[in-house]
């Protein structure tokens, strides 16, 4: 029978409803396969090394000592998104590779793109209109990628978003009572029940979520109690420069490289309150199609255990 679970981060039901598959193994066969592009520049690519003349000019990037702004060089490159959703949207360009990803950059280039994340958000956050910022990744067409090449986007507004305002709302009610942190305690019942852990470090637990939106949903979450991504520490860095690109390597070889998205969730560093509030980066894999029914009731349905999952990712080579 289909079984009912509750993020109690946000308040949302998930209907697990395993009947309706086999095995986690069953979606290295069934997920549409994301192939990476076969060459390394692409003429038309506004992101690749040598175009830069098509992007707005860069705001950031880290490149090689000696060459210039706008000019190729560059081993991450920042420039303002040429359609913004906000004034301050910028899109965050991985590599000047065409045909790479995190789940395929070395230690130091995925280390060079986190660095450059919370270099944007803590500039962001500078703005003091600013009340949210998100950080997040679309990878492949399904997930409203409009460019191959492998980029990040950062978002920030004035204003919070409903969803926004009902996580924190929780949160804070949850901290009113018990006088603890919602999400630390969700942590150590995880790390005490092991029934869901993928891996983990000295600053990291990577997780599958006990009400997980979609199959293979992973969450990691920093085991030292932060409210704002951009307080993250310079060992934090180098250890979740080691975290993220196993999972997604997981996904692109033991799952034919699904579509994805990742969400970094997170409070800006003056954010009140901050004994109830935890950041954390969500990682949704789209193996199933959203339809009306989710769509209409908020209620989503996932085909495949957490449990299983979390298992299935933890058993997978690298």
């Amino acid at each position: 029978m289909p079984e009912l679970r509750k993020n109690v981060l946000t308040d949302e039901w998930v209907i697990i409803a395993t009947e309706r598959a086999k095995r986690p193994e069953d979606f290295q066969k069934k997920a549409a396969k994301t192939t990476l592009a076969e060459q390394e520049r692409v003429d038309s690519c506004p992101f690749c090394v040598g175009n830069e003349a098509m992007t707005p000019p860069e705001t950031f990037a880290f490149r090689k000592e000696g060459t210039s702004a706008d000019k190729p060089g560059w081993r991450v490159r920042v420039v303002p998104n040429k359609f913004p959703a906000q004034e301050i949207h910028e899109v965050i360009i991985e590599t000047p590779s065409h045909q790479k990803s995190i789940a395929t950059l070395s230690p130091q280039e995925v280390e060079e793109v986190i660095l450059t994340y919370q270099q944007r958000y803590l500039s962001a956050e500078r703005n003091e209109k600013i009340k949210q910022i998100t950080i997040f990744r679309n990878h492949g067409q399904t997930t409203g990628a409009s460019k191959l090449h492998p980029h990040t986007q950062l978002i920030a507004t004035p204003v919070f978003s409903q969803k926004f305002r009902n996580q924190e709302k929780i949160a804070l009610n949850y901290w009113q009572k018990e006088k603890k942190c919602l999400y630390c305690v969700l942590l150590k019942e995880e790390l005490e029940k092991k029934e869901r852990i993928i891996s983990e470090t000295e600053n990291f637990v990577v997780f599958a979520p006990y009400a997980s939106q979609s199959p293979f949903e992973v969450w990691i979450f920093p085991k030292s109690h932060q409210s704002s991504f951009g307080s993250i520490s310079e060992e934090e860095i180098k250890d979740l420069t080691e975290i993220l690109p196993k999972i997604l390597f997981k996904f692109y070889s033991e799952l034919d490289n699904p579509d994805y998205n990742y969400i970094i969730h997170t409070y800006l560093s003056n954010t009140a309150d901050k004994e109830a509030k935890h950041w954390f980066l969500q990682i949704l894999p789209r193996l199933t199609p959203i339809g009306g029914y989710e769509l209409g009731s908020g209620i989503f349905i996932n085909i495949v255990r957490p449990e299983a999952a979390a298992k299935f990712l933890n058993d997978a080579t690298i």
